[in-house]
């Protein structure tokens, strides 16, 4: 006989021939009934445990934590904004080694007069900005890029 047909005897529900047969396996087996005492001590068990009510709202959030875990992964957009500014550069760069190129070819070539415009660019001063500003740009792009994703990764807490 069943575990299960053993349980339906205890809680009343069993077929007529399910408990004919319960009682001659009784009668007979001794296994069995070492085997019913042990269900029986189990389901007297069960019936003084007390239930638990489950929370008003246990469904919803079951539902909504089964949702963020099965969420698709939004896709972040790749920021371009350093490689814009890195193309800006390097446009600058070559603008400025075409114009002295121009000049020490000896050609007689139409040139704006652009010494007042870079003379700002002789200040030393103006430099160092300048030189701190790109840092703190490097800086701040490499913790958000590569360290702040790292350390959340490493040390996600997981319940």
């Amino acid at each position: 006989m069943k575990d299960e047909d053993i349980f339906d005897i205890l809680d009343g529900v069993a077929s007529e021939e399910v408990r004919l047969r319960h009682e001659q396996l009784l009668a007979q087996d001794e296994d069995y009934k070492i085997l019913f005492k042990e269900l029986l001590q189990t389901h007297e068990l069960l019936l003084e445990t007390p239930l638990e009510k489950p929370a008003f709202n246990f469904t919803d959030n079951l539902i909504d934590k089964w949702e963020a875990v099965n969420a698709p992964v939004p896709v972040k957009k790749p920021n371009y904004l350093p490689f814009y500014f890195l193309g800006g550069m390097a446009i600058f760069i070559v603008l400025a080694f075409s114009l002295v190129s121009v000049k020490e070819t000896g050609k007689l070539v139409m040139m704006p007069n652009l010494s007042s415009a870079f003379s700002i660019f002789e200040s030393k001063a103006l430099l160092n900005v300048l030189l701190i500003s790109n840092s703190l740009l490097l800086l701040s792009y490499l913790d958000k890029r590569i360290l702040k994703p790292y350390f959340q990764h490493r040390f996600v807490v997981k319940h």
